[in-house]
């Protein structure tokens, strides 16, 4: 037997349809993003590895992460098997908009030494909402920040940063799309840290 409210549910013609609206409009506003990121001096200064597609990206959508639908905009994107490097915007309906950097194996060989020891603090004191998986977390794909690994503003000096790392900053939706220059700022201080670890590791090859 149905609630009054599930059988106002049940009978509700509009709701896929204006689901299907927003969910466009999320995927517009992220290909915004992309353009932003195809535009940045700081973006293009990642020596990211060979084979990165840092002119498309790739925008993927589905029902069912944990329940809910999402969208999600990979760019830059390195996805081999040898390894992963990629900055990751996912949209989770009902959980606003995760910004992460991640790195695994190749991707992370070329910044690993040098991200652990320069540790985090020069950025983070700045940005109380990061999350960081030093390479701890059972399931690298799983972005919900409150599942095992994801420690905020840690100290990862002291991790391993063994097969994979990733950072991670929530962002809450608005009624401005303020949440696109959000994640762009984001991106550009991710860039940031990848582009000082390389300018350490060119001055340790002289």
């Amino acid at each position: 037997m149905f609630s009054p409210e599930e059988l106002a549910w049940l009978e509700d013609p509009t709701w896929f349809p204006r689901k299907r609206q927003l969910i466009e409009r999320v995927g517009r506003e992220l290909e915004s993003l992309r353009d932003l990121l195809c535009s940045s001096p700081e973006i293009a200064a990642i020596d990211w590895p060979d084979g990165t597609d840092v002119q498309t990206g790739k925008l993927s959508r589905g029902e069912n992460y944990h329940g809910q639908p999402w969208i999600m905009l990979d760019f830059p994107r390195f996805f081999h098997r040898e390894g992963i490097a990629a900055f990751r915007t996912l949209f989770h309906w009902g959980h606003g908009v995760q910004v992460s950097l991640h790195l695994s194996e190749a991707g992370l060989t070329p910044f690993r030494d040098n991200l652990q020891e320069q540790g985090p603090g020069w950025w983070i004191d700045q940005s109380k909402q990061t999350w960081v998986d030093p390479g701890e977390s059972n399931d690298p794909f799983d972005y919900r920040i409150t599942q095992q690994g994801w420690t905020q503003n840690p100290d990862w000096t002291k991790a391993k940063l063994a097969s994979h790392w990733r950072i991670n900053t929530p962002i809450a939706l608005d009624l401005e799309t303020k949440w696109v220059s959000k994640a762009f700022n984001t991106y550009t201080c991710y860039g940031t840290l990848l582009n000082r670890a390389n300018a350490i590791d060119t001055r340790h090859m002289t």
